[in-house]
């Protein structure tokens, strides 16, 4: 997770199986995003200042969130991250610290190849944040893990994953890159969402969807594209049918969005 514009397959641990990733930059800056994007990202923005008391807005460029298992499967380890892209100067960060401590965390540091790291106990867990869509949520854990690089800041369940991001000098470049042909990754020269997720061997008996059952992957882009609204949203379907039945789903959906300059879909079928 090398940046905080377009994402690509390359940017992603080899062990991820889904990912959403939100320009928050362009979200502020680029019309299309200020009209469809901003005004819940400025309430997520209103929340955590209220929580640490400092104005992260200009900040914080970007966030990605990923993982091995799927949200809502049964596996008990959390293997997921999230990544606050931008440069947190030292006052942030010690906002930040003082926050968790005055809430009663215990924080212990770990240091490592030049880079700090810091493992947050917290009796009965349940941490307060933010999920990718900037809504309120809270944590379910007692012992998190953190950093801060020169650009990013990484916040995980994860001691090995956060180990390889403090190998790579506060980035996740250690850990290699993800399959392109297991997980679809979406690109855009102005990308203000993208999110994807590897389902084909995930699903079980964890999610109550018969479509979702049928379906290898899902991809999803946002962007802002001359001016309009850009939605591609691919999808590996199983069988002909299910690919056939989200694709008037779909083409419903086109059909009503007057709104956006242009909409495209692909559904693809396994041979």
């Amino acid at each position: 997770v090398a940046q905080a514009g377009t994402m690509a397959d390359v940017d992603l641990p080899a062990e991820s199986n889904w990912y959403i990733h939100v320009n928050l930059e362009l979200v502020r800056t680029s019309g299309v995003g200020q009209q469809f994007m901003l005004e819940t990202f400025n309430e997520a923005m209103d929340d955590i200042q209220e929580e640490i008391g400092i104005d992260v807005r200009e900040k914080v460029e970007g966030v990605t969130v990923f993982g091995g298992s799927l949200p809502g499967s049964s596996d008990p380890d959390d293997d997921s991250a999230v990544v606050l892209h931008g440069y947190l100067d030292e006052e942030t960060r010690s906002l930040l610290l003082s926050k968790l401590e005055s809430e009663g965390a215990q924080i212990s540091e770990t240091y490592e190849n030049g880079l700090t790291y810091y493992t947050i106990h917290k009796e009965g867990g349940l941490f307060d944040s933010h999920d990718a869509e900037m809504e309120a949520v809270q944590v379910d854990a007692e012992k998190l893990y953190f950093a801060f690089g020169n650009s990013q800041l990484l916040v995980t369940e994860n001691l090995p994953l956060m180990q390889s991001f403090v190998a790579g000098g506060g980035y996740l470049t250690s850990v290699g890159e993800v399959r392109s042909d297991a997980l679809l990754v979406l690109q855009a020269d102005r990308a203000l969402l993208q999110g994807g997720a590897n389902t084909s061997a995930e699903i079980g008996e964890d999610w109550d969807s018969s479509v979702l059952k049928n379906v290898d992957s899902v991809a999803l882009l946002v962007a802002e594209e001359q001016g309009g609204l850009l939605i591609n949203a691919h999808l590996l379907a199983t069988t002909a049918e299910v690919a056939l039945s989200v694709r008037n789903i779909v083409e419903g959906i086109d059909r009503k969005s007057t709104r956006l300059n242009s909409s495209h879909s692909s559904v693809s079928r396994m041979p």
